[in-house]
């Protein structure tokens, strides 16, 4: 008996120790990608992944979005671009938000979850940026070009 306790007890030690190691790496994975995208790109489009369906009107989304990080409903609230996670409309899941909770304040479990998810994000980001450049890049170009032109500017 004796044995089998001790045994459990190390087995228990050695999990949580794992458990708490994984947790920290993603939470240092969501800090990284989230200062990577602000800071160093400077990106400032919404985006969103998929995580999992929660019933047949609603589902977790990981988002990348202008939110409040301080996780209050209400009184002064700072906005910033950063990674949330929210229950939302299946339908639209950039409008309807039910819940909205930055990775910081994501439980352990939310955590775990949401860290496969992140790459999709990520790629989800890089497709409206390539959109955004199909539909200006080329326009934006040909109005630099002839504003240079007639005023003698150059950029």
């Amino acid at each position: 008996m004796s044995n089998d306790l001790s045994a459990s007890i190390q087995k228990l030690k050695n999990s949580s120790l794992r458990i708490n190691e994984i947790t920290d790496k993603a939470s240092d994975s969501f800090r990284i990608v989230e200062k990577f995208l602000r800071d160093d790109c400077k990106i400032n489009i919404s985006a969103y992944a998929f995580v999992e369906k929660v019933d047949d009107d609603s589902a977790y989304y990981l988002k990348y979005f202008k939110g409040d990080k301080s996780g209050r409903t209400r009184g002064l609230m700072k906005k910033e671009f950063g990674i949330f996670l929210t229950t939302s409309n299946s339908i639209a899941p950039l409008e309807n938000d039910y819940i909205v909770k930055h990775w910081s304040n994501f439980s352990r479990d939310e955590k775990l979850k949401s860290i496969n998810y992140l790459p999709f994000l990520m790629n989800e980001i890089s497709n409206q940026l390539n959109k955004k450049i199909d539909e200006v890049g080329e326009s934006a170009e040909q109005v630099f070009e002839t504003l240079a032109k007639m005023t003698g500017e150059e950029g």
